[in-house]
């Protein structure tokens, strides 16, 4: 079943449907050119493309007609890739309708689950990064399309920000990061946009932002599209998708893709996936509707990984907990700190209080990334909630 296909049931007017929907776009030739921040982003773009990773992305269309009724279609994903092995899972709500999709691929098929549909599908490494939708990988636009380019560069590394040609926007904004299929809407205009491509210190893709305002014509009424899509690429070369013989198992059930019965796909279910006014709530939200979390009440969830760990977040103090049997470590998200035993670990400082062993150190940064996970999984991200703890002054 093709996965575009297969949500077109969760959201109407052709949401991620076989319509035109974004592609990876193919580098293109690039001519001489002199302007430095230009010359910088090409050599960047050159550096390679990793085969670890993990992508997490985050789309959005806000539709606003002309009795100001606003509609919207939001996605949000996870893609774990560890060579020919890969873990994805999306989160779609199409205005109100909501389905999730989650597969594992390895052996050449994706063992996929989708709104009570357990099936596989032979396909390539390369099909499963598309199945994002959206680019897992950089692009160097050619100079010719680009309006103006500017680098903002620290120690953390660099940031281009991009303004496209008038003449050029909408064809980058169909090829590059459409999922919604707009081209086939007519005299669609772009009214304002912008892009942020991100490369670590060491010249490294670590993620891309868009954001494009259009307006279009449909059934003689214009309306003003806000399209948004942020991707960020983490854990490189770092990445490892665990796939159980157990887990194994229970994917030889699946059938294939052609024996389905498309009348036995539920269409989705009218849930409140929606966002909260905070990133925080949304993900206590999302903490027991998504990844099945329990409430232990004064803000405290806590979720059984297997046997032997588990998870604990605790809402009201900004903690997250991991535990193996007595083996307890525990990260604070407002002070950026973690904490195991008598060692303390400040990551806005990278440093580490006295007798800390370099082995502690390097599992509290794992256990931070424990949360990054469980934040990417509910369509959040770990700089969302800090910046709120700062704001609030929680």
């Amino acid at each position: 079943m093709n996965i575009k296909k297969a949500i077109a049931v969760t959201a109407g007017l052709c949401l991620l449907c076989g319509c035109a929907g974004s592609q990876e776009t193919e580098p293109q030739p690039q001519e001489e050119h002199t302007d430095e921040a230009y010359v910088s982003y090409v050599r960047d773009v050159e550096t390679g493309r990793p085969e670890n990773f993990t992508a997490a992305a985050r789309i959005s269309y806000d539709m606003k007609y002309e009795k100001d009724i606003l509609d919207r279609y939001s996605m949000d994903e996870v893609l774990e890739m560890q060579g020919d092995t890969a873990h994805i899972r999306q989160n779609i709500d199409g205005n109100g309708v909501y389905s999730a999709i989650e597969g594992y691929y390895f052996d050449g098929n994706l063992y996929n689950t989708y709104n009570g549909i357990t099936y596989y599908e032979p396909m390539e490494p390369a099909d499963v990064q598309a199945m994002m939708l959206v680019p897992v990988s950089p692009y160097a636009f050619p100079e010719k399309q680009i309006g103006t380019i500017s680098l903002n560069e620290d120690e953390s590394g660099k940031e281009y920000r991009i303004s496209l040609k008038e003449e050029s926007a909408a064809d980058i904004l169909f090829a590059r990061y459409d999922i919604y299929g707009l081209d086939q809407y007519k005299d669609l205009t772009v009214k304002d946009h912008s892009i942020a491509v991100r490369f670590d210190e060491n010249g490294s893709y670590k993620g891309e932002t868009a954001s494009f305002t259009v307006e279009l014509e449909y059934e003689k009424k214009k309306i003003e599209v806000s399209c948004q899509m942020n991707m960020d690429l983490l854990k490189t070369n770092e990445t490892e998708v665990v796939i159980t013989d157990e887990m194994k198992d229970t994917f030889r059930q699946y059938i294939s893709y052609e024996d389905i019965d498309p009348s036995s796909i539920d269409e989705g279910e009218y849930v409140d996936d929606t966002e909260e006014d905070t990133a925080l709530a949304t993900f206590e939200k999302r903490l027991v509707s998504r990844l099945n979390y329990k409430a232990e009440g004064n803000g405290v969830y806590r979720n059984h990984y297997n046997d032997t760990e588990e998870y604990r977040v605790d809402i009201v103090n900004g903690t997250f907990q991991y535990a193996n049997y007595s083996i307890v470590y525990t990260y604070n998200w407002k002070g950026d700190i973690a904490a195991f035993s008598g060692c303390t670990y400040d990551f806005k400082n990278d440093k580490a209080s006295s007798g800390c062993e370099d082995e502690v150190v390097e599992k509290m940064k794992t256990v931070k990334s424990y949360l990054e996970m469980e934040l990417y999984y509910c369509g959040l991200s770990l700089d969302a909630i800090q910046q709120e703890s700062q704001t609030s002054g929680s």
